[in-house]
Protein backbone atom coordinates (compact mmCIF):
# COMPACT_ATOMS: atom_id res chain seq x y z
CA UNK A 1 0.00 0.00 0.00
CA UNK A 2 1.32 3.40 -0.89
CA UNK A 3 2.14 5.80 1.90
CA UNK A 4 -0.43 8.38 0.71
CA UNK A 5 -3.17 5.74 0.78
CA UNK A 6 -2.07 4.54 4.23
CA UNK A 7 -2.11 8.12 5.51
CA UNK A 8 -5.71 8.49 4.31
CA UNK A 9 -6.63 5.42 6.36
CA UNK A 10 -4.84 6.37 9.58
CA UNK A 11 -5.62 10.09 9.59
CA UNK A 12 -9.04 9.63 11.29
CA UNK A 13 -7.31 7.69 14.10
CA UNK A 14 -4.68 10.39 14.55
CA UNK A 15 -7.25 13.19 14.49
CA UNK A 16 -9.45 11.36 16.99
CA UNK A 17 -6.56 10.91 19.41
CA UNK A 18 -5.59 14.56 19.15
CA UNK A 19 -9.15 15.88 19.47
CA UNK A 20 -10.55 13.51 22.12
CA UNK A 21 -7.53 12.00 23.82
CA UNK A 22 -6.37 8.51 24.59
CA UNK A 23 -8.46 5.37 24.54
CA UNK A 24 -8.33 1.63 24.13
CA UNK A 25 -8.17 0.25 20.60
CA UNK A 26 -11.88 -0.59 20.80
CA UNK A 27 -12.84 2.85 22.13
CA UNK A 28 -10.96 4.57 19.32
CA UNK A 29 -12.47 2.17 16.79
CA UNK A 30 -15.97 3.02 18.01
CA UNK A 31 -15.25 6.76 18.13
CA UNK A 32 -14.20 6.82 14.46
CA UNK A 33 -17.33 4.87 13.49
CA UNK A 34 -15.72 1.49 12.91
CA UNK A 35 -17.69 -1.51 11.70
CA UNK A 36 -17.26 -4.89 13.41
CA UNK A 37 -18.54 -6.63 10.27
CA UNK A 38 -15.45 -8.35 8.87
CA UNK A 39 -17.07 -8.52 5.43
CA UNK A 40 -16.62 -4.77 5.05
CA UNK A 41 -13.61 -4.52 2.79
CA UNK A 42 -10.37 -2.62 3.20
CA UNK A 43 -11.43 0.05 0.70
CA UNK A 44 -14.76 0.77 2.41
CA UNK A 45 -15.36 3.38 5.08
CA UNK A 46 -15.33 3.01 7.99
CA UNK A 47 -12.61 0.42 8.42
CA UNK A 48 -13.26 -2.97 9.94
CA UNK A 49 -11.73 -4.20 13.19
CA UNK A 50 -8.93 -6.25 11.57
CA UNK A 51 -7.76 -3.28 9.53
CA UNK A 52 -8.03 -0.97 12.53
CA UNK A 53 -5.73 -3.19 14.60
CA UNK A 54 -3.26 -3.26 11.71
CA UNK A 55 -3.39 0.55 11.40
CA UNK A 56 -2.70 0.95 15.13
CA UNK A 57 0.30 -1.38 14.73
CA UNK A 58 1.53 0.67 11.79
CA UNK A 59 1.22 3.92 13.76
CA UNK A 60 3.06 2.34 16.69
CA UNK A 61 5.88 1.14 14.41
CA UNK A 62 6.21 4.67 13.00
CA UNK A 63 6.49 6.11 16.52
CA UNK A 64 3.30 8.16 16.22
CA UNK A 65 1.31 6.37 18.95
CA UNK A 66 2.26 4.51 22.10
CA UNK A 67 0.58 2.28 24.63
CA UNK A 68 0.44 3.78 28.10
CA UNK A 69 -1.02 2.44 31.37
CA UNK A 70 -4.25 3.94 32.69
CA UNK A 71 -5.65 3.06 36.11
CA UNK A 72 -9.35 2.49 36.01
CA UNK A 73 -11.92 0.92 38.30
CA UNK A 74 -13.75 -1.82 36.48
CA UNK A 75 -17.49 -2.49 36.95
CA UNK A 76 -18.15 -5.33 39.31
CA UNK A 77 -14.71 -4.99 40.87
CA UNK A 78 -15.41 -2.25 43.39
CA UNK A 79 -12.43 -1.57 45.58
CA UNK A 80 -10.07 -3.38 43.22
CA UNK A 81 -7.94 -1.34 40.90
CA UNK A 82 -6.79 -2.76 37.60
CA UNK A 83 -4.32 -1.44 35.07
CA UNK A 84 -5.63 -0.90 31.56
CA UNK A 85 -3.50 -0.04 28.55
CA UNK A 86 -4.61 2.80 26.30
CA UNK A 87 -3.35 4.23 23.02
CA UNK A 88 -2.09 7.82 22.99
CA UNK A 89 -0.16 10.07 20.61
CA UNK A 90 3.57 10.41 21.15
CA UNK A 91 5.20 13.84 21.03
CA UNK A 92 6.16 13.08 17.43
CA UNK A 93 2.56 12.07 16.76
CA UNK A 94 1.28 15.40 18.08
CA UNK A 95 3.70 17.28 15.85
CA UNK A 96 2.75 15.17 12.83
CA UNK A 97 -1.00 15.71 13.26
CA UNK A 98 -0.49 19.45 13.72
CA UNK A 99 1.58 19.53 10.51
CA UNK A 100 -1.24 17.76 8.64
CA UNK A 101 -3.71 20.38 9.79
CA UNK A 102 -1.66 23.32 8.53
Amino acid sequence: MRMKRMLEKVEPILNELLDNGQGTRMEIFERIGGNMDETVGFNDEPSNWSDHKRFIGFLRSQGLVETVPFKERMKGREGKSTMQLVIDLTEEGHEFVHSLRQ
